[in-house]
């Protein structure tokens, strides 16, 4: 798809399933707060079946003969609707206001970026580049567990504290994680704080193109190989500029459906479906702070850490024309929002005012992570050499034969 990242865990929808190396696993001695009275219930087969006809291949061709409408060949959707099951209810709320989405678009989505504790009657709303990675430090404090997986879902982070974005580092269920019953109650119930994070769409793509693309963060170079042809050379380093990512983000990005940090801010929040309690903003999280304080009963004193803000920001001069075009791909957002278009933020560079203790904290997570990395080639090598090895004797057995 053009414009998307490859699967990259945070850059889109986290797999499940991936094992931690146990030597890259550490305690953060956070208390544990699982909330324990999630019902959650197995749809049964009627679900696997549906999930099956949904991502099976040619499966619009191996359900011609199927009482299946043809734009819902090869759906999530029309497979439900095969085996004559609902949706989930929450799917279903947020796909009657956005048709123009597919429903396993929407339960990807919900499944890996909304967090919800019953106990504190809490709904939040993952939107990525918009304090995301400091919300979810939060709910992991909070909520815990007490270990952190690394290289865990298949992220290709480069910060230890990176890897909160892996599913299981948050300790509460998803919305689908309910049954529908709780679903409805989450979405509707006046006593349950439904609340997202939002920010200004100008910044947020400063931010996406300063820290995921300009230096090639893992699983980005695609961008730099789409954009202008190759990837920076070994020697000189032509850094891709961020009207050169205006530009391609213009000629070849579904901003409704792609990488989800710079997708639509509406099509993460769905804020026609979700009636949010508190829709916070980047700008001012101090509000959010005090809506947190208030609800759930934190002291006074209690800040967000600093959480996954870019160190190198260079200096931005945003021209007429990348506003003009921001806003074209983006309008939704600021109208939804309330970010006014002229609101055109100045970025004048932040290079002079790392301290060396930051400066040293992004050299060293890089080089852990690198060394682990390492590592498990290393690994991985000795093993290959040992399965040839087997092969060669097996070989040499199957010859005497």
């Amino acid at each position: 798809m053009a414009g998307c990242a490859k699967s990259t865990g945070s850059a889109g929808y986290a797999p499940a399933g991936a094992t931690a190396n146990s030597k890259l696993t550490f305690h953060l001695g956070h208390p544990m707060g699982s909330d324990q009275s999630v019902a959650w219930r197995p749809r049964g087969a009627a679900v696997s079946l549906a999930l099956f006809l949904a991502a099976a291949p040619n499966c619009q061709s191996r359900s011609a003969s199927l009482d299946w409408p043809s734009e819902d060949r090869n759906s999530f959707t029309g497979a439900f609707r095969v085996v004559g099951i609902a949706l989930p209810y929450a799917v279903d709320a947020v796909l009657r206001k956005y048709p123009h989405r597919t429903a396993a678009h929407i339960e990807g989505w919900l499944r890996y970026g909304t967090f919800v504790s019953l106990r504190d009657r809490l709904l939040y709303v993952e939107v990525s580049k918009a304090a995301c990675t400091t919300m979810k430090a939060f709910l992991r404090d909070r909520y815990g567990p007490a270990e952190m997986r690394l290289m865990a879902d298949g992220l290709r982070e480069t910060k230890r504290e990176m890897f909160v974005h892996a599913r299981d580092n948050v300790d509460l269920p998803s919305i689908l994680d309910l049954d529908d019953d709780q679903q409805r109650e989450v979405l509707e119930s006046p006593d349950v704080l439904r609340m997202t994070i939002v920010r200004n769409p100008y910044s947020r793509l400063v931010s996406v193109w300063s820290n995921k693309i300009r230096l090639c963060e893992p699983g980005y170079g695609h961008v730099y190989v789409d954009a202008v042809g190759s990837v920076p050379g070994i020697a000189a380093k032509r850094l891709l500029s961020f009207d050169e990512f205006v530009k391609y983000m213009a000629s070849s990005a579904d901003v409704a459906s792609c990488n989800n940090h710079w997708r639509l801010q509406t099509e993460m929040a769905f804020p026609s479906a979700i009636r949010f309690g508190h829709v916070g903003k980047v700008e001012r999280l101090r509000d959010t702070e005090a809506v947190l304080r208030e609800r759930l009963g934190i002291p006074g004193d209690f800040r967000f850490g600093r959480s996954n803000a870019s160190a190198l920001i260079p200096e931005v001069r945003l021209t007429e024309e990348m506003a003009a075009t921001i806003y074209s791909l983006y309008e939704a957002d600021f109208l939804s929002f309330g970010y006014d278009k002229g609101d055109v933020p100045v970025f004048d560079g932040r290079f002079g005012d790392i301290s060396e203790e930051r400066f040293a904290h992004e050299i060293v997570e890089r080089n852990l992570i690198l060394d682990h990395l390492y590592d498990r080639c290393d690994e991985l090598s000795d093993e290959c050499r040992r399965l040839q090895g087997e092969l060669d004797r097996l070989q040499v057995e199957f010859d005497r034969v």
